[in-house]
């Protein structure tokens, strides 16, 4: 059927449909995007799993599209497992007359493709750009954005009356770019096996040992001064050693200055030392109670004067030794330390006292073995039927010695309390103690004013202490014991 127009009416002889108009642009412009600006309808990522298609025209099959306001649209969300491409699309819809830009949905897949375009009689489409969805992913950024604007055969650029191909720019581009890349890739290979030729078994093997020599050699073979890197100089090291010395010197265990060259230094007066050293006491000195000559080791705090700990051993009895500490300036008394002798005697004290105990229990018909423990026989002692009241318990002697009277009341001895307040509810004619580690006596009744005592710790044996220093009452008991802070079970009888 034969066409033309356009032409004037004559009394409604000539009738135009917006189709013709169409059919007669689309002959001399092209399908596509406008060019300027570069911009125009480009997609962009959005927050999220949204993408804006930026301001911007097209033109499909004669009809023209505007977008006056960066368009928003939403992408569904991506799967867990596979991935998928969408596509930007506008679409020329002669169903519906309209153009507009949608988004196509790919479909999930390992290794995705974009949808196809739809271009019938129903619709004709331009894709503005690819969207490559990856499992997982929660929002898009503009990397997973491939924009086909300039692909002729997805959209392509807007002319008049001849269509620039770029598709052939783009992908002349393209294969310029990997064939540049192909070339620098072989002649990076061609170099290498170059040098790979050059280093043969020998060569490497000597470049080996060049390395190795030059990491071993301590010479300083490249002439690196102390100042270039910041170390002390000879002179430096050698001053900074002879100030070690004087240090050491000055701190070692002789400590103090003038000495006789072997580590000690003779002193008359030991509570003068001011210094950490050992000491030889130049004319006898009495420590509790024992006039001797002593070898003294003291050590005091350097930042707090006032505040120092001696021992002093016995130069006549290696088994003499004895202790004291100094606080805010005052010494105390001198403690004897318990040697293995000490203990000994100690032990056998103890048994015997057990022994007898154990005896003087059997002989008022409870049966009683000196292998008892002494809460054992406390329990048989208890058992005892004599018609006087019995009672025990436990206390802990007391740490800060006493000055007890010894016998005569002549001279005293400091030793630990072990002290009871306790409603008997009768006099006790004695007590006896023992305690964790042996220590057990065994004190009488009073006679006259002074408490006797019977059996007692060892290095106080057969001594009696005036009424006003061992006390023994109705209502407790003020007593000696060798040992402070130890457990002692007490019993006590009518």
């Amino acid at each position: 059927m034969e066409r033309s127009g356009f032409f004037n009416s004559v009394n409604g002889d000539r009738k135009y449909k917006a189709e013709d108009f169409a059919n007669y642009f689309n002959k001399f412009i092209t399908n596509g995007v406008f060019p300027n600006p570069s911009t125009n309808l480009q997609v962009m990522a959005g927050d999220g799993m949204n993408v804006v298609v930026k301001i911007g025209s097209a033109w499909i099959n004669g009809y023209v599209y505007d977008n006056t306001t960066d368009l928003i649209l939403p992408v569904d969300p991506a799967d867990g497992v596979l991935n998928r491409i969408d596509r930007v699309v506008l679409r020329y819809d002669t169903i519906n007359r309209e153009i507009k830009a949608k988004i196509k949905k790919g479909t999930f897949a390992s290794a995705p493709v974009a949808p196809s375009l739809q271009r019938d009689a129903d619709a004709f489409e331009l894709a503005l750009a690819d969207i490559s969805i990856a499992k997982g992913i929660v929002s898009i950024s503009q990397a997973y954005i491939t924009d086909t604007r300039l692909n002729t055969g997805l959209c392509g650029i807007v002319n008049s009356l001849i269509q620039v191909d770029t598709t052939t720019l783009l992908n002349q581009y393209e294969a310029g770019m990997q064939a540049k890349e192909a070339q620098f890739t072989q002649d990076f290979n061609d170099w290498f096996a170059t040098i790979q030729a050059a280093l043969d078994g020998d060569t490497a093997g000597n470049l080996l040992n060049l390395i190795n020599n030059h990491k071993s050699d301590k010479n300083n073979p490249h002439e690196v001064t102390a100042a270039q890197i910041g170390a002390a100089s000879a002179a430096e090291l050698e001053a900074l050693q002879e100030d070690v010395e004087t240090h050491l010197a000055d701190y070692a265990l002789k400590g103090i200055y003038g000495d006789n060259g072997s580590g000690t230094k003779a002193v008359t007066n030991i509570d003068t030392i001011t210094k950490s050293g050992y000491y030889v006491t130049a004319d006898s000195i009495t420590i509790d109670g024992k006039t001797d000559w002593w070898l003294i080791n003291h050590m005091h705090n350097y930042s707090a004067p006032g505040y120092a700990f001696q021992i002093a051993s016995s130069l006549q009895s290696a088994e003499s030794q004895y202790a004291r500490s100094q606080i805010n300036g005052a010494w105390s008394v001198w403690k004897k330390l318990l040697n293995k002798n000490d203990y000994d005697v100690l032990f056998q004290y103890a048994n015997d006292g057990k022994t007898g105990i154990a005896n003087a229990v059997t002989a008022k018909g409870v049966s009683a073995s000196p292998t008892d423990t002494f809460s054992v026989l406390a329990t048989k002692i208890g058992q005892i039927s004599t018609g006087k009241k019995v009672l025990s318990g436990t206390l802990t002697s007391g740490v800060s010695s006493h000055a007890f009277s010894k016998k005569g009341g002549s001279s005293t001895v400091m030793v630990c309390p072990a002290d009871l307040s306790y409603s008997f509810g009768f006099t006790p004619s004695y007590v006896i103690l023992w305690g964790s580690l042996g220590n057990t006596i065994a004190v009488a009744d009073y006679v006259g004013s002074v408490v006797r005592e019977i059996n007692y710790d060892y290095n106080l044996n057969n001594t009696q202490f005036p009424e006003n220093s061992a006390t023994l009452t109705s209502t407790g008991f003020h007593l000696p014991v060798v040992s402070g802070g130890i457990q002692y079970t007490w019993v006590v009888v009518e």
